[in-house]
């Protein structure tokens, strides 16, 4: 419930910054009208669902808002499904929506169909497998696990950087659909083995950043849409990217992402959400 209030305030932002950018009062007009065209769709946060409508609505972040709203419409019957059967069947059923995630970028590719990576139904089977390792760990979390188990982190977060460092600079036609079939496995080997270590061992060290880093994470993702803004504007208008540009871009877009980060999160966010519990809170109590 909090983070519809956060969705709504990106877009707000979102409009004004490209309305401010506009060149002129045509494109200014055409950006009017397509505000008002898609403004149902993406208040009702649906556009996901319409097909070839992406480059469109995408606008910087809002998209993936939309597929997990699709996806948690449908969680309360996936996880009911996924609860209600053996580990073993989850476990195949796991692999065959991974097979099946991982595959789809070939027909897609070679008959030049409709772009797969906004497909809503693809999107929901990587939420499913995500499901299931959840359930994988709720039956396990109480269990220990050795210390050394963080090397399984450690391999899967290394092939990961490399097989995406590898594939984006040095394989043709490498493209983001095929990122699934490294990135599934190796996030769910991360996920699962640093729940259960945390479980574990605790890890108090670093309890505290992971709470900020996991409360941030939306506000941060929809805050980066804006990081290249006044990179952009300094790079036309300004030498300040003359010597180690791109490393003055980075620090520049991160800097400006954690500040949008803390007015999303702490100024809309969280308020939201400590308003939603109250409103819940009172709503039992009546």
């Amino acid at each position: 419930m909090s983070l519809y209030p956060l969705y709504l305030a990106f877009c707000v932002v979102w409009i004004a910054v490209q309305l401010a950018f506009s060149d002129n009062f045509e494109n200014t007009k055409k950006l009017l009208y397509k505000i008002l065209l898609s403004a149902p769709m993406e208040l009702c946060l649906v556009q996901s669902v319409f097909a070839g409508s992406f480059k469109f609505l995408h606008n910087g972040g809002t998209w993936f808002m939309s597929c997990l709203f699709v996806c948690y419409l449908f969680y309360p019957y996936v996880a009911r499904t996924i609860c209600s059967q053996s580990e073993k069947r989850n476990i195949m059923l796991a692999l065959i929506m991974y097979f099946f995630s991982s595959y789809a970028f070939f027909p897609a590719y070679t008959y030049k169909f409709a772009g797969i990576y906004s497909n809503p139904l693809l999107r929901l089977l990587e939420f499913s497998i995500g499901i299931i390792i959840a359930d994988s760990f709720m039956q396990r979390h109480e269990k220990r696990i050795k210390k050394n188990a963080w090397i399984f982190v450690a391999a899967a977060s290394l092939v990961l950087f490399l097989a995406l460092s590898f594939g984006a600079r040095f394989v043709n036609q490498w493209r983001i659909e095929t990122y699934n079939f490294i990135a599934i496995p190796c996030f769910s080997v991360i996920l699962y083995f640093c729940a259960r270590l945390e479980t574990t061992f605790g890890f108090k060290h670093f309890k505290k950043a992971i709470i900020l880093f996991a409360e941030n994470t939306y506000a941060f993702y929809l805050a980066q849409s804006f990081s290249l803004l006044p990179a952009k504007y300094l790079m036309n208008h300004t030498d300040f990217f003359t010597t180690h540009g791109n490393l003055k871009k980075l620090l520049l877009s991160l800097v400006v992402t954690c500040l949008i980060t803390v007015f999303f999160h702490y100024g809309i966010e969280k308020p939201c959400r400590i308003l939603s519990k109250k409103l819940m809170k009172n709503n039992k109590g009546e």
